[in-house]
């Protein structure tokens, strides 16, 4: 675990002379001379007392820290949020005239402030971080929100206290609220409710330094804001994971998602989170970071968390800065993916991953992150860029439209906001001169206006931009916002759904995903999963008979808290979805909602336990198999054969019923299929070496094919598509049954 940050300013160091000597070298020249921007204000923050000693700025001295904008008091007048290494926040008019200066800290703030309406109403808080471990939130007025300041603490007395890294601020359960989420130095994830109560689930050991500031995101689809958030790594014995870097994502109540990504170079950058494919779908982009050597970290990496589809842009140095996504070319609702580099130069990437453009301004290594949005008068998003002491605009083709040089070296992100109602500027921080940052006496805020943009071009949902550092004033880092579950798939379509023991979702085809467990503690393992009738949801069961409800589908009561003389081993819904039977393994049935009780083997000695059920088409019986083939109908389910009075090479894991309830499949663990009334034999891997056991098996809605799953995942089709599989992945629990559409 080692102290990363006290290394930042020899990282920086090197670069930053590099960067910025002799003021800063020229930009190449360009055709047509690109205008430079008028000047709409300008305010510079001076050190106290011209103390210039390196000890005043913590472990780095570089201003990272942008802007924010917002209308604090509600009255319809924005103000301009800036902080600086002295640990001074000061906020501003819109003319960039001084309203109010308070000091966080004797230490830097690395972080551009967060904005957000704790109360609703309609007035905003001040959220900051800083280098002692301290959150701040203030009222417009700067009196302190109640409840806070909160600091960080550290897990080890060696652990630096600091935050890096900014505050993300969203409605984290669904319901209204909002909580406030960040990563320390001290290796650790916390989240705070909005009078900083600290969350239950948290603070959350990620084993090394964060530095990023988190995104927030509907990973489950639940209509919740999950957490992703980078770590370092150091490897070895103490950590769990290889040199480099993880990015990890939680649950609101700190439970463990199964996304989680592993890289060769910490993860320095901030995560965006955002809709490439214009397919309600969360695709993860990360930058990298400084501290491994060179190559790593010579990329922007984009994973999509539902498909598991993964590109890589390649560049030509390591990646500070955070990535911003927004439309800039090709097909209406696609998003692009943009980067600053330590080459000096900024990347244009499309949805899959195609290189668009790459520009090299001439100026030395690149820290700020890009953002997009108008850059002039036709309203069209461009990428704005920090290059040295100047900032640039690009139209989408990677043509300079603007270029205005300011008082010195730029270390962050510019933003591009309405500071009057009616035009667009876009604002930035800078040194006060080209010194080296840890001898800087002044840092300045500059706004600039963008000629013929008016206040209407900049609608950051609707017209997919990133104007600012994380897209947003609550530094969500999430374009896409809240999903809530998916539709249900069309008539016809087909699909599955296969689940492991700890509750992991995996979909193929039209399957929607509409939620999992996995990450979330169980009592008792998964065992069993059925999909409501319009395939909008599905149920999940435990062996204690706990019940788990995902998109449409209806919680009508469990057994969580029932002793079972024996173990939950399956469940079936009814015709109308609304109530489920669940069976033991020793043909006890227990009835929910609409399902009706028909009988059980409960009360009788079987030869071998049950292992599985299904229920007749008009929801007025079900049928029991036992392990060794055995068939116990109930109600209007007919009796059709059975194989056990047969000695089987493997024991029966399943069945599945045909449309017309006339007959029935079972399953058996080597992939053998037995078939009984108008139930087709359509083909098996009773005679073929399987990796893994069969676990489960499906029937296609015309009853003519099915699938069957083994606990590796891997999926084996008869007369029905092959959709896909996770049989070539490294699975955290095993495969324990499957559902399918169509």
């Amino acid at each position: 675990m080692p102290m990363r940050r006290i290394l930042l300013t020899a990282a920086l160091a090197p670069v930053a002379a590099l960067s910025f000597a002799s003021g800063g070298p020229a930009l190449p020249a360009h055709a047509g001379s690109p205008p430079s921007l008028p000047l709409r204000g300008q305010y510079v923050e001076h050190l106290p007392g011209g103390d210039n000693s390196p000890a005043a700025y913590g472990s780095a001295p570089q201003p990272f820290a942008g802007v924010a904008v917002g209308d604090l008091n509600g009255n319809g007048q924005q103000n301009v949020v800036a902080a600086f290494p002295d640990g001074n926040v000061v906020t501003l008019n819109s003319s960039l005239g001084v309203v109010r200066s308070q000091l966080a800290c004797t230490c830097p703030v690395h972080a551009a402030p967060t904005l957000a309406d704790l109360d609703g109403n309609g007035h905003l808080q001040v959220i900051t971080t800083n280098e002692n471990g301290v959150v701040n939130v203030w009222n417009p007025d700067g009196s302190n929100y109640p409840g806070w300041p909160q600091t960080s603490h550290p897990l080890a007395s060696n652990f630096p206290k600091g935050f890096f890294g900014g505050v993300a601020v969203g409605d984290l359960f669904g319901n209204g609220g909002k909580e406030l989420v960040a990563g320390s130095w001290d290796h650790t994830v916390y989240a705070w409710g909005r009078n900083g109560n600290i969350l239950s689930g948290f603070p959350i050991n990620t084993f090394d330094t964060i530095w990023d500031t988190p995104a927030l995101a509907d990973l489950d689809h639940l209509g919740q804001m999950d957490i992703v958030i980078g770590s370092d790594s150091s490897g070895g014995s103490t950590e769990p994971y290889p040199a480099g870097g993880v990015i990890w994502s939680f649950r609101p109540n700190g439970g463990r998602l199964p996304f989680t990504q592993l890289i060769n170079q910490t993860p320095w950058a901030s995560p965006a989170v955002a809709d490439l494919s214009g397919n309600k779908t969360n695709t993860v982009v990360e930058g990298s970071g400084l501290f491994y050597a060179q190559p790593a970290g010579h990329y922007v990496n984009a994973w999509n968390v539902e498909s598991g589809a993964h590109w890589s842009g390649t560049t030509g140095d390591r990646n500070f800065a955070s990535p911003a996504v927004g439309h800039l070319q090709g097909p209406a609702g696609t998003q692009d993916v943009v980067e600053t580099s330590q080459d000096g130069a900024v990347y244009v990437w499309d949805a899959s991953g195609n290189l668009l453009w790459t520009r090299n301004p001439g100026t030395g290594s690149l820290f700020g992150s890009p953002v997009i949005a108008p850059v002039d008068g036709t309203g069209n998003n461009g990428v704005w860029i920090g290059a040295g002491n100047h900032v640039i605009g690009y139209d989408a083709f990677g043509n300079v439209v603007s270029d205005t040089t300011v008082p010195g070296g730029i270390w962050t992100n510019p933003t591009v906001a309405s500071l009057d109602g009616s035009t667009l500027s876009v604002i930035v921080t800078s040194q006060g001169s080209f010194t080296s940052p840890a001898a800087e006496t002044s840092w300045v805020v500059t706004a600039l206006n963008i000629p013929g943009a008016t206040a209407s071009m900049l609608s950051p949902k609707a017209k997919q931009q990133w104007p600012t550092f994380h897209y947003d004033m609550q530094r969500t880092g999430n374009s896409l916002g809240k999903i809530g579950p998916p539709p249900p798939p069309p008539p016809g379509a087909q699909g599955y759904w296969m689940t492991g023991a700890d509750g992991g979702i995996f979909t193929e085809g039209a399957s929607p995903y509409y939620g999992s467990m996995g990450g979330i503690p169980l009592n008792q393992p998964i065992v069993g999963m059925a999909r409501t009738h319009d395939g909008g949801g599905y149920w999940l069961v435990a062996t204690d008979g706990g019940i788990f409800t995902f998109g449409d589908a209806a919680f009508h009561g469990s057994t969580g808290n029932i002793r079972l003389n024996q173990p939950i081993v399956g469940m079936a819904p009814t015709p109308s979805g609304n109530g489920y039977w669940m069976v033991a393994s020793d043909g006890g049935i227990f009835t929910f909602g609409d399902a009706g009780f028909y009988g059980s083997t409960g009360n009788i000695h079987l030869n071998q336990p049950v292992v599985g059920m299904a229920p007749t088409p008009s929801g007025h019986g079900y049928w029991l198999v036992a392990r060794d083939g055995g068939i116990f109908s109930f109600g209007d389910a007919a009796f059709h054969g059975s194989t056990g009075n047969i000695r089987l090479n493997q024991p029966i894991v399943g069945m599945a019923a045909t449309p017309s309830g006339n007959g029935y499949w079972m399953v058996a663990s080597d992939g053998g299929i037995f078939t009984f009334g108008d139930a087709p034999f359509k083909g098996s891997t009773g005679n073929i070496h399987l990796n893994q056991p069969i676990v489960g098996m499906a029937a296609s809605a015309s009853g003519q094919g099915y699938w069957m799953v083994a606990s590796d995942g891997g999926i084996f089709t008869f007369n029905v598509p092959f959709l896909g599989s996770v049989g070539n992945l490294h699975l955290a629990r095993p495969v324990v049954a499957m559902a399918s559409l169509g």
